[in-house]
Order: structure tokens, then sequence, then C-alpha cells
């Protein structure tokens, strides 16, 4: 999930394929979890499922480059790119929004916390609004680059990454200005729950464990999640301000904003798992569940399951109990 399209690959950096299934690999768990488990069916959770499925499909941009680079063709023209990152580009957006509207319904969450039944008896006219306005926004970005694709340039020579519909007109500077505004804005809402919760500490059910937690995760999600959204705008305006130099545009300014990418990403399902325990048992299961994994799993456990009892069985000859 991030601001606005930027130039994440390039054949200088090839890498961003082979990061794209290590990133995406933790985004299904999130997804899988909402449509196995009846105990995910809150409104966040369905944001979240929603954000994980959208982060699979932004990271397919670091694909479509690299195959086009193995088809040997240097360059393709803008119009078919405009049409192989069409996905890519909508899911991106798209991502943003949702970041937003996650942070929107925590700050809900903690200001009215009798709200939860209501809403979620209610889920799709609640969900409904926010829909609209996370699709509404990424069909409206991609409609107007396609004026300067499709219509201006459209035999323009490009590498294919997910910027280059974004190249001509005011595009780019509208995308990164409006990823700004919702970025902050998400990091703002996460800082007034932090406050409410503050406020509220005495009154908050759970042990002091259970709370001290529940800050770690605000902070964890701030930082990783939409904290590398953030840091991806505002490093993408300090480069554009700073000396072109071929070093750095193929190689430095790619390679950061790759992993800038994948961290924000791929963050949520290893958070969820930390700190969140009905998200850790739903993996959990599903990784009892898998073929492969599964049975490695098992058996880890009757591994465990036996020393322990041999362990007893020692104890109990020596030590009569």
């Amino acid at each position: 999930m991030a601001c606005f399209p930027w130039n994440c690959s390039s054949p200088h950096f090839s890498g961003g394929f082979f990061l794209c299934p290590v990133c995406s690999s933790t985004a299904p768990f999130c997804t899988q979890s909402f449509v196995r488990s009846e105990s995910l069916r809150s409104t966040c959770s369905t944001l979240l499922a929603i954000g994980s499925f959208l982060d699979i499909v932004s990271l397919l941009t670091f694909s479509v480059t690299f195959v086009v680079t193995l088809s040997g063709q240097n360059f393709i023209s803008l119009f078919i790119c405009y049409f192989l990152q069409l996905l890519p580009n909508l899911s991106i957006f798209s991502s943003v929004w949702i970041v937003f509207f996650v942070s929107f319904d925590r700050l809900i969450a903690v200001l009215f916390p009798l709200r939860c039944n209501l809403l979620e008896k209610h889920l799709l006219l609640y969900i409904s609004p926010m829909l609209f306005v996370t699709f509404g926004y990424s069909i409206y970005m991609v409609v107007m680059a396609a004026n300067w694709a499709l219509f201006t340039y459209p035999d323009w020579p490009v590498l294919c990454t997910n910027s280059d519909a974004f190249a001509f007109g005011m595009a780019a500077e509208t995308a990164l200005r409006n990823g700004l505004l919702i970025d902050c804005t998400s990091f703002l809402f996460y800082i007034l729950v932090a406050i409410v919760l503050i406020f509220r500490w005495k009154k908050m059910s759970g042990s002091e464990m259970d709370k001290h937690r529940l800050f770690k995760s605000l902070s964890a999600i701030m930082l990783f999640v939409v904290g590398s959204y953030f840091f991806i705008c505002v490093f993408v305006l300090l480069a554009s301000s700073m000396p072109s130099q071929p070093f750095f545009t193929f190689h430095v300014f790619p390679s950061i904003l790759a992993l800038l990418t994948c961290v924000a990403a791929s963050s949520n399902a290893p958070l969820l798992f930390i700190f969140s325990k009905d998200y850790r048992l739903a993996f959990r299961k599903q990784f009892t569940e898998c073929p492969l994994i599964g049975k490695w799993l098992n058996g880890i456990g009757n591994v465990q399951v036996n020393v322990v009892r041999n362990v007893n069985m020692n104890v109990s000859s020596t030590i009569p109990l």
C-alpha cells in the first residue's frame, strides 16, 4: 500500500520480481482468516482482508517490468504499459485509502465502544461508503493518467514501471500531494487512538500486560504500515528535488522504494500474529492445515510431547511422587 505509483523497478532492479512472492506470501493469511473464521467478521477485519488482497495485486508491479525485460524488449509503448500496470496501480491507490479507513475504524471503536454490535449488524452499510471512496479515487487517478498515456503520448517508449503512466501532466504531483495528506491523517488517527486509551487506562479491562501489548501494537502499526507509506512519499519528494545521478536513479532509488513497498504491504499479517490472539489462532490453524507445513508442525509438536513425557518419567523414577 503506497502513496502514489513510484518507480520501484527497472532493468537494473529485477530483484523486485524476487521480492514480490516473499512480500506477498504473508498477505493472503489475513484474507483467508477472514473468510474461514467467523470470529474475525468485524468491521476492522473486513477492511484488513480487503487491504491484504489489494497488497497482493499491487506487488505484481514488480513482475510486469521484469517480464517485459525478459522478453528481450528494452522499451514498450506507453499505451501497452498503461494496461499492463492498470491493476497494480488501481490496487496501490486503493491500499492507501484502506489504511486510512482502518485507522478511522479503530478511532471510532475507542471513542464509541458500544457501536461494535450495531455496525457489525449493518456491516455492508458501514463499509460501502468507504469502498466507494477507495475505488472511486483509484479509478479517478488512473483515468486522469489515461489522457496522456492513451491519447497524447501513446507511442512513447517506456520501461513499463508503474510510474510511467503518471510521468506527464499533473497526475504525479496530484497523487503525491493526496498521498501525503491521506498518510498524515491516518497517522493522526492512530495518535488520537493512543491519547483516548491513555485517558481511559484505568477503566480498560484486561491485565497490565494486555494494555502494554495494545500500545506496542499501535506503535508497530504506525511505524511499519502507515510509516512506510509516509516515508515513501517523503523520499520521493526529496529525491525529486535532488540533482539526477545515474547510480542513484537506477540503483539506490528503486531499491529503497521497493524495500519500503514490501515492508508496507507485508507488515499486517506478522503484526496481527504477534499482537492479536484471534488472528494468532486463525493463522496457526491455517499453518497446520497446509500439507507440508502442517506435517512439520505436527512432527515438532509430537517431539515436544515425547520429550516432556520422558522428562516426567525420569523425574518420577528418581523422586517418588
